[in-house]
């Protein structure tokens, strides 16, 4: 009756809790667990108008059924359109724990990404229940599977410890109610197991908490559940009956399927003390349970049938053996064809897995290969550009120097031609005046001879200026030199250069005069003037 009253205050106090909206943040947010989830359904439905308050209820409601229902998975494909629609993160992490929940029986593999997926976030967003939770799942998980790819012993022990450093760094004690009792129970399978005096204890310290929680008492099934292994182990069967029946006490309120695991500990402990009446009930109490949506392992149906069968040896009910004989073994060929076949699905993954990986490593080297040959190509194709462009820019280079060495040579023979034409008037000249002065100094005309020694001097100086004259016409003409144009007397140059053409004229009976005012300002180039002067006066002269 006290247990009643309790349930039913839990369950006022959750139905009151509901008439208001709550946050939902943490993975503690969804734990406590309503004992009557059939009759929350229709309070959880009637909030459909609000969609996110909606997909948080239906999540808590979802988990409340794990714990004690057999409906649980009804509203799975409605959360996961709600979190893909919300896109709530911890609303995402609770879906995907849920769904490892789901698979955990009957498809490992699966369960594990899920389960992966949900610890991602609570890793980061330093959720300690949801990372305990996850992590205790994923040991279970490696030790139920050992037959499947994802059953590992080391990574179970990972796991394991895990749980140990987040449970006991949680401030938050009901962490320890609902983790220590499973990893109490899975103790011997990693270290040093405890004696029965100190699990006892730890057993008492776990209950005492609960007595402050009273929205935990909902553990005391699973809490007194797994302190009746030790008592079996220790073959103290009837403290381990004790123990089952309070945990069965406790498990009232759940369905017939939540409780197989008591039945089965029960008919051990019964078997145990040689009671094979009651171990027959509960053994029938298993098998009439059958499976559930969230999996019972087979091996559990199957030694339910042997189970059987030795309890109906042992009441000598020889009659009703067979039925139960024939069901074991058929359903353990069943199920060891059902593992083999696994096994080979899972080698035949593995292959597929491989091949796959293989062909993805083949594609990526062709396409790394193919990227190398297609960068070779193009560094080639700039070198090729590169070399023609340093061939065509030598090649116009070497054009321009052979146009400039042959325009050079031009020049030059033109300078050598000229150079060769103009003096050759004034060296006959010189020649004929030697042959003169020789013959005036045989006849000792001494006045004749210095007349032509005068003469000798004039012609040296027309000939240097003719020199002068042809080099400044040759370096204008290849220098292409600009003229500087400025005023200047034109009068005194000219009257110079008439003084130097004088006597060559005089020797050609040519009369010489400058008929220009004084100070006549010309605008130009001295040189220039005084080189086209010369050059008329030499061609006026040679000619006459």
């Amino acid at each position: 009756m006290k247990f009643f009253l309790l349930t039913l205050l839990l369950t006022i106090r959750v139905f009151t809790a509901l008439a208001q909206p709550k946050t939902y943040t943490s993975f503690q947010d969804y734990f406590v667990v309503n004992m009557n989830p059939d009759s929350l359904e229709k309070v959880v439905y009637s909030h459909k108008d609000d969609q996110s308050r909606y997909m948080h209820e239906l999540i808590w409601l979802e988990y409340s059924r794990y714990k004690i229902s057999d409906n649980f998975g009804n509203d799975l494909a409605t959360i996961q359109k709600l979190v893909s629609q919300q896109r709530s993160g911890v609303g995402i992490a609770m879906y995907n724990y849920l769904m490892g929940i789901r698979y955990k029986s009957e498809d490992a593999p699966k369960a594990l990404t899920y389960f992966q997926k949900a610890l991602t976030y609570f890793d980061r967003t330093s959720d300690t229940s949801g990372m305990a939770h996850c992590h205790l799942a994923l040991m279970r998980l490696n030790i139920d599977n050992f037959n499947e790819r994802v059953g590992d012993i080391d990574k179970a022990k990972f796991h394991y410890d895990k749980t140990l450093s987040l449970v006991e760094t949680s401030s938050d004690p009901r962490n320890k109610i609902s983790l220590m009792p499973r990893y109490l129970a899975e103790l011997d399978l990693f270290y040093q197991p405890m004696t029965l005096a100190e699990v006892e204890k730890k057993y008492d310290s776990i209950v005492q908490l609960v007595g402050k929680y009273p929205e935990m008492r909902f553990m005391l099934k699973d809490i007194y559940l797994n302190l009746s292994f030790f008592y079996i182990l220790n073959k103290d069967f009837q403290t381990a009956i004790n123990k089952l029946n309070l945990s069965l006490k406790y498990a009232a309120h759940c369905s017939s399927y939540n409780q197989i695991t008591i039945y089965s500990n029960l008919a051990s402990a019964n078997e145990g003390l040689g009671n094979y009446v009651e171990m027959e009930r509960y053994l029938k109490k298993i098998l009439a349970a059958g499976r559930s949506k969230i999996g019972l392992n087979d091996y559990v149906i199957i030694e339910a049938n042997f189970g059987m069968a030795i309890a109906r040896t042992k009441t000598k009910k020889v009659k009703d053996l067979l039925p139960y004989l024939l069901a074991y073994d058929s359903l353990k060929r069943a199920y060891t064809e059902r593992v083999k076949i696994k096994e080979l699905l899972n080698l035949q993954a593995k292959y597929e897995s491989e091949k796959k990986e293989a062909t993805i490593k083949t594609l990526e080297l062709e396409k790394q290969r193919n990227e190398d040959r297609n960068q070779l190509i193009m560094a080639g194709l700039v070198l090729a550009l590169i070399i023609i462009g340093i061939i065509s820019l030598l090649a116009v280079r070497l054009r321009t120097t052979n146009t400039e060495l042959q325009s050079l040579q031009q020049s030059r023979d033109k300078l050598y031609t000229v150079i060769a034409h103009d003096l050759r008037e004034p060296i006959n000249s010189i020649m004929n005046v030697g042959t003169l002065l020789r013959f005036l100094i045989r006849q000792n005309r001494s006045q004749d001879v210095e007349k032509v020694t005068q003469q000798i001097d004039l012609m040296g100086q027309q000939t240097s200026l003719l020199l002068n004259n042809l080099l400044e016409w040759g370096k204008n003409n290849h220098f292409e030199q600009q003229s500087s144009p400025q005023p200047f007397d034109a009068a005194p140059l000219l009257q110079e250069l008439t003084q130097v053409y004088k006597g060559l004229a005089e020797a050609k009976g040519v009369l010489l005069s400058v008929v220009i005012p004084d100070h006549y300002t010309l605008t130009a180039n001295p040189k220039d003037l005084s080189l086209i002067v010369r050059n008329l006066l030499d061609n006026a002269l040679k000619h006459t």
